[in-house]
């Protein structure tokens, strides 16, 4: 009897750009990990996040002018159509994240300094399940990959906020008072294993701080730092072997670490030059290809990398609106 085994393939790329209020969509070449564009949607002025449904049905975008969070199905090769839109309580929506089932989305509130759940209905509507407080400034949201904690970098506040996410509703609950590891933390990521946090410190002494989370709690307790040159956006790849992060000013490059599962502590491997202002990063999910936003007017694209070794290698750059910002995956699976 053969037996076999399920693949996750990333065959769309979706890029907010932030000045034009627009989304950018690409297809993917699983061979090579070139995009090619295949639309754009357009309308959502100062948009920041986007979040792709864990289950391929759904993409989200946060914009904040006027604050909604909007709806979207992508067809057979991932272009999407507008479903509608969702006013969130709060004001000023930024990050986006889902928990691992694809049943609950959850937003960053820089307006009034919350975090807000949404269950998904099958069709995509969103459901408001409860607000938690968060600190000054809201950027960045990951949710653990057990689906129990979740985590904001607050960079009007420089600290860390983590939430224990209820098993039934959804809701988001503060579970301990603030971390912090550096000053104006931008993006963060954690380990596939959760073990580990880490954030994008961007001012003051720009740094890469390392947390361990407690398994039992999810409060985040940091380890170490590792001095940066102006950090924005980290991101560990699929195998937890590899970190990347994206360095702007004199750097404007990506740079990459080897990481040890065990401690969680990095060794700078290389980097790769990047876009002036490279801003967030997705990685797909078989570890080959990185992508990274630009946010700047005179580099509107987003820059393509093979991953080689761990290393990033520069496959080219493609066009993009002005202003990219957070950027997502679209994966399917095969067999």
């Amino acid at each position: 009897m053969l037996l076999y085994s399920k693949v996750a393939v990333a065959t769309n790329l979706y890029v907010v750009n932030n000045v034009t209020g627009s989304l950018s969509e690409y297809s993917i070449d699983r061979n090579t990990g070139l995009l090619t564009a295949i639309g754009s949607a357009t309308g959502m002025v100062a948009a920041v996040g986007v979040q792709v449904d864990p289950l391929g049905r759904f993409v989200y975008v946060a914009a904040t002018t006027p604050p909604r969070i909007h709806r979207f199905a992508p067809d057979a090769s991932g272009v999407l159509s507008l479903l509608g839109t969702t006013t969130p309580n709060s004001t000023f929506p930024e990050a986006l994240a889902f928990d691992p089932t694809g049943a609950y989305l959850y937003g960053v509130i820089a307006g009034n300094n919350t975090v807000e759940g949404f269950s998904v209905s099958a069709a995509g509507d969103l459901t408001s399940v409860g607000t938690a407080a968060a600190a000054a400034g809201g950027i960045s949201l990951r949710v653990h990959p057990s689906g129990r904690f979740m985590y904001t970098t607050n960079g009007g506040a420089s600290t860390i906020s983590s939430y224990s996410l209820n098993a039934f509703s959804g809701a988001p609950t503060n579970t301990s008072n603030p971390a912090a590891g550096g000053s104006t933390p931008q993006g963060m990521a954690l380990d596939p294993s959760g073990n580990f946090l880490y954030v994008a410190n961007s001012a003051g002494t720009p740094n890469i701080a390392i947390f361990s989370i407690n398994q039992s709690t999810g409060v985040p307790s940091l380890v170490t730092t590792i001095n940066s040159t102006s950090v924005w956006g980290v991101i560990v790849d699929p195998t937890g072997q590899y970190v990347y992060t994206t360095n702007q000013g004199a750097s404007n490059a990506v740079f990459a670490y080897r990481r040890d599962s065990a401690t969680g502590l990095l060794t700078q491997i290389g980097s790769a030059p990047a876009g002036t202002t490279p801003y967030y990063l997705a990685i797909d999910p078989q570890s080959q290809f990185l992508y990274a936003s630009n946010n700047n007017a005179a580099s509107q694209f987003v820059s393509e990398y093979r991953i080689v070794g761990g290393i990033p290698v520069s496959i080219g750059t493609i066009p993009a609106g002005s202003g990219g910002y957070f950027l997502d995956l679209m994966t399917k699976y095969s067999y």
